[in-house]
């Protein structure tokens, strides 16, 4: 009881009164050591809670531009900071998590692919929603993931939360060779995901974005791949399809050992959704949304920028 006593007179001294550590130590007579100690803890058992409240920026202009000028159905942006990356992908996942509550209605039929920044956005929804709809994996696993954030994963994950068994696609994203997948998808099993695709109301999924001799996103890309991607100009992928900054998907052969809810699918979701964050990805999502693969976007103000200075 009475260190608890001294701990909150510690943190009361400090973050009320403006105490320095040093003037907190004179007048409690304890080591500035331990003052740091107890500062440190109460912060880390939440004891005290900081919060910066960012004032609301008026992103609505920007908005409505990169509405116009790639004719999307909507955009929302967060604004940029000059944080760390880590930090944008928090606060795009806050956003992203509360369009999607504002929009999705009992009965919809959602589609989740995998991405760091798609992670945020289920790591910020309650834990219990109280809409029952029907999540469904739209790529298959992928083993080269980080734990946590692939397709699989991240369905699961959602489905808990909204309280309904998660519709999975039991099968690899990419497999070793055309005839495997043609295989594969005689299964029933697959079949039956594949037709629970044809009724999805909303697909969320991150973005990759691919530079000469390197990738910047979630996709494992193995070395005969990555020397076949340049010779198409791709600049990007999304589910898995490459694409060039035209929209032209890449025709190699990789397309053929695909697994993942079919491209002309995806086009005629209602509400197509990429979560991207970071300029570099830019020229990604213009290939994206280009290629019909998406119609709403999620990202922060710097990309947005950047956007609107590529576009030709």
């Amino acid at each position: 009881m009475e260190l608890d006593r001294l701990n909150i007179k510690v943190c009361r001294l400090f973050y009320e009164e403006q105490f320095t550590k040093t003037e907190i130590e004179k007048k409690l007579q304890i080591s500035r050591f331990k003052v740091a100690r107890i500062l440190k803890d109460a912060n880390r058992s939440g004891l005290v809670k900081i919060q910066i409240n960012e004032p609301d920026a008026d992103l609505s202009e920007l908005e409505r531009e990169l509405e116009a000028k790639f004719d999307l159905n909507s955009a929302v942006l967060v604004w940029d900071d000059e944080e760390s990356l880590e930090r944008l992908k928090k606060k795009v996942g806050e956003v992203a998590a509360s369009y999607l509550l504002g929009i999705l209605k009992k009965g919809d039929v959602f589609g989740v692919g995998w991405g760091t920044t798609t992670y945020e956005l289920v790591n910020a929804l309650p834990d219990a929603v109280g809409k029952k709809v029907r999540v469904v994996q739209v790529s298959g696993g992928n083993t080269a993931l980080s734990s946590g954030i692939d397709s699989q994963a991240l369905t699961m994950q959602l489905a808990k939360k909204f309280g309904v068994e998660p519709y999975l696609l039991h099968a690899p994203t990419l497999v070793d060779r055309p005839e495997t997948r043609d295989a594969l998808m005689k299964e029933s099993a697959l079949q039956q995901i594949f037709k629970i695709y044809q009724n999805i109301n909303m697909l969320i999924a991150g973005i990759g974005a691919f530079f000469p001799g390197g990738f910047i996103g979630t996709r494992h890309i193995d070395h005969s791949e990555m020397e076949m991607l340049p010779q198409e100009d791709v600049v990007g992928e999304f589910l898995t399809y490459c694409f060039d900054v035209k929209g032209n998907i890449c025709q190699t052969e990789t397309l053929n050992r695909i697994i993942a809810i079919p491209i002309d699918v995806i086009r005629k979701v209602p509400c197509s959704v990429a979560i991207a964050v970071g300029h570099e990805k830019a020229v990604g999502v213009i290939g994206a949304i280009r290629a019909g693969l998406i119609n709403t976007l999620i990202t922060d103000t710097t990309s947005a920028k950047t956007m609107l200075q590529n576009v030709n």
